[in-house]
């Protein structure tokens, strides 16, 4: 629902419902220390990612990426994960 990308509720409702929640598991995220003092909220991609046991974070957001990696997690952009696959 990004301002920038402009799309109608239709087409949110879609991608949410059709493209993105069916490949998706709930997991339970517990709280902890702060990790980015910078944008405090970004803290919650980093206690999901921990929740999900995942070896990856893809963002475009400057504060994750100048981490480059939490723990075990590597932090990396869109264009270089692609790569990789």
């Amino acid at each position: 629902t990004y301002p920038k990308f402009k799309l109608p509720e239709e087409e949110i409702n879609f991608l949410l419902y059709q493209q993105i929640l069916p490949y998706f598991d709930i997991i339970d995220v517990h709280p902890g220390p702060g990790i980015i003092k910078k944008d405090p909220e970004d803290d919650k991609f980093i206690r999901c990612a921990l929740a999900g046991k995942e070896k990856f974070i893809i963002s475009g957001d400057q504060h994750l990426l100048a981490l480059k990696s939490y723990r075990k997690i590597k932090i990396i952009p869109p264009a270089e994960f692609i790569k990789s696959a």
